[in-house]
């Protein structure tokens, strides 16, 4: 209880300090945006780390998955890079460790013999199925308390708020 309320008390003396910054705003916006950067910290803490067990990051854990969604569960790093906005060099290091772990293998496009794709291997496929398993269970559990109507609305103002803000 002691946390919670140190919490709370902390909040408000920065919401108190950006007020005493700009006096004469309207503070909700910082405020919407404070609890959905908390309530992803709290996603990100709470929820189950495959990646841990695993010993990959979590950028590693989204690119099976993307591979696991793409047709022929193969992509062109460049496409990867659009998808996770990683640069050239971050993508090349994850698929280096990927390729390593023997999760993923690159080779060349059959259609442009330039081109590497990174193709997705039966272990990096059971990875990246357990992963979408063990995050449906636990976003279901994080969402309980929200019936579907609120389920919907908090989707499409976050998906309101991302395309405004890419």
């Amino acid at each position: 209880m002691k946390v919670n309320n140190h919490t709370e008390i902390l909040e408000e003396l920065k919401f108190d300090a950006i007020r005493s910054l700009h006096p004469e705003e309207d503070i909700v916006s910082i405020e919407i945006i404070d609890l959905i950067r908390k309530f992803a910290r709290h996603l990100n803490t709470k929820s189950p780390s495959v990646s841990t067990n695993y010993n990959l990051f979590g950028i590693e854990i989204e690119i099976l998955i993307l591979l696991f969604a793409a047709q022929g569960n193969e992509l062109a790093p460049k496409d990867l890079i659009l998808a996770t906005g990683l640069t050239s060099g971050a993508m090349t290091a994850a698929l280096n460790r990927l390729e390593k772990e023997k999760y993923i293998k690159r080779d060349k496009n059959n259609s442009d013999g330039r081109v590497l794709l990174a193709k997705l291997l039966i272990s990096g496929k059971k990875l990246a199925e357990r992963t979408i398993e063990e995050r449906i269970r636990f976003t279901d559990n994080a969402m309980v308390n929200y019936d579907e109507l609120e389920r919907r609305q908090f989707r499409r103002l976050l998906k309101k708020l991302h395309e405004l803000n890419p």
